[in-house]
């Protein structure tokens, strides 16, 4: 099957770090849901995590977020998207599909830790900005 380059759509896209550890994470809502692609470095597929807010049978205040996620063979960003996922559909209850793809060749353990905690910087970002949503 022949690669075509895909449509480009016109979604913001935020950043958080610098260099070899700096990630994007692009946002396309759709209806009243959220699809974030997040990358970095060589952009690809690694992970995915679809995170769905409930009401518990508790009754009313008493909310959950059903999770499941899907990880590609020896690839590590399930724990990016897991908590991406998690993070966004508990702050804006509604579900949030999280596809993760970081890409860094001979990354160093330094580097993994500042590009996890680029997550979460990027995750505020992400939750500041549906926040300040009309």
């Amino acid at each position: 099957m022949k690669r075509k380059e895909p449509e480009r759509w016109d979604v913001p896209v935020l950043e958080a770090g610098e260099g070899r550890c700096r990630i994007q994470a692009r946002i396309l809502p759709m209806g009243d849901h959220l699809l974030v692609a997040v990358t970095g470095g060589e952009a690809h597929i690694g992970a995915a995590a679809l995170a769905e807010p409930y009401t518990s049978r508790k009754g009313p205040g008493n909310t959950g977020v059903s999770l499941s996620v899907l990880t590609r063979t020896t690839h590590k960003e399930d724990a990016i998207a897991r908590e991406m996922a998690f993070g966004l559909a508990s702050a804006g209850k509604v579900p949030v599909l999280v596809c993760c793809g970081i890409h860094v060749d001979d990354i160093t353990p330094v580097e993994v830790e500042e590009i996890n905690r680029n997550a979460d910087t990027l995750l505020e970002k992400i939750t500041a900005a549906l926040n300040s949503r009309p």
